[in-house]
């Protein structure tokens, strides 16, 4: 899981990349940096899908199917993105320190649903995620 998960933030740091050159972009031409987080969450997710799919998960699961529940997992982090991002926001920290935070927590918690539930093939339910020994 490690090196998966190594992989993961390698491949994912593009997407967090387009993420933070939206939220930049648009803080300087005036729009609130809640909400330029918020738009950049959703072009990083939207990159992220396509990437991890299947250069970090290799998953065989169908794309109606997976893009579902990506759906889900998105607008949930999204979710965590805008609360720790207000909080960050709200404490007086810079908003590009706040997205930091908020990058690494939704990374960790992207990555875990996804493994064991996104993207987790169809036939492996009932099977260990893991190596098996």
């Amino acid at each position: 899981m490690a090196e998966q998960f190594a992989r993961y933030v390698v491949i994912g740091g593009g997407a967090t990349l387009a993420h933070y050159a939206v939220l930049f972009g648009l803080v300087q031409v005036g729009v609130s940096p809640w909400r330029a987080s918020v738009a950049g969450s959703v072009i990083g997710a939207t990159l992220n899908y396509f990437i991890s799919r299947q250069a970090v998960f290799n998953s065989t699961r169908g794309h109606i199917g997976a893009m579902l529940r990506f759906g889900v997992v998105a607008f949930l982090a999204l979710g965590c993105n805008a609360t720790i991002m207000a909080i960050g926001l709200a404490l007086g920290l810079y908003y590009l320190v706040a997205q930091m935070f908020a990058s690494a927590i939704t990374a960790v918690f992207n990555f875990l649903v996804h493994r064991h539930w996104t993207f987790r093939d169809a036939a492996a339910v009932g099977r260990p995620t893991g190596p098996s020994p």
